[in-house]
């Protein structure tokens, strides 16, 4: 229907493969536990006991999305995203979901803003990318328009030159919290919203 996109994502050695939203409205990675409540049994779950590259941690992890809600808590272990491999990524084993996430067709989500907004300020996976200079400090975002279609992309380190035309244009952050930017004003239904330069703004992956 056009309202959910995701990716392929593994964790552990040997690899345990994972559905997962790419949403630069937060800032943590999670996946089910392998006891995960009622409302994540249909989903993958990531067994720690199957990973040589597993680390404990038991930290408590607890999100409150706009669309629901997660608690479990942290592990370690590395991650490999279309080859990519990123070592020693701090994540939540989530035990408990909320109903909202039943039918998501994705098993978990990464976040993709910034640490500020990190639960516990853990250090995101694009921090860990940075930190062991696996690629360039960007990332892009390509989502076809027909539902149900293939050809969306997510670009680590880059964009992908042949799905636009023209030049960017840029925008100053004006908070490294979540992509956070100006905006003058906006008109909806007879009615206006911020003066010149009054709203604030996120460019968010993870919703409509």
């Amino acid at each position: 229907m056009d309202a959910q996109w995701f990716g392929d994502m593994t964790i552990g050695t040997p690899s345990q493969k994972f559905k997962i939203l790419f949403d630069t409205g937060s800032s943590n990675l999670w996946i089910p536990n392998k006891s995960v409540n009622l409302w994540g049994k249909l989903k993958n779950k990531y067994h720690s006991e199957r990973s040589s590259t597993f680390k404990a941690n038991g930290d408590k992890m607890e999100i409150q999305y706009g669309s629901g809600a997660i608690k479990g808590f942290f592990s370690n272990d590395q991650i490999s995203i279309a080859g990519l491999t990123v070592q020693n990524v701090d994540f939540g084993e989530i035990q408990t979901l909320s109903w909202n996430f039943l039918t998501s067709k994705f098993d978990g989500i990464l976040g993709m803003g910034w640490k500020a907004i990190s639960v516990k300020n853990y250090d995101t996976v694009f921090d860990k990318i940075q930190q062991q200079k696996l690629v360039d400090p960007s990332f892009s975002f390509y989502m076809t328009s027909t539902p149900g279609s293939t050809g969306s992309e997510l670009i680590l380190g880059g964009v992908d030159d042949t799905k636009y035309t023209g030049e960017f244009a840029y925008y100053p952050l004006i908070s490294e919290s979540y992509w956070l930017i100006a905006g003058d004003k906006m008109s909806y239904n007879g009615k206006t919203f911020g003066n010149d330069g009054g709203l604030k703004l996120i460019i968010d992956s993870g919703t409509s």
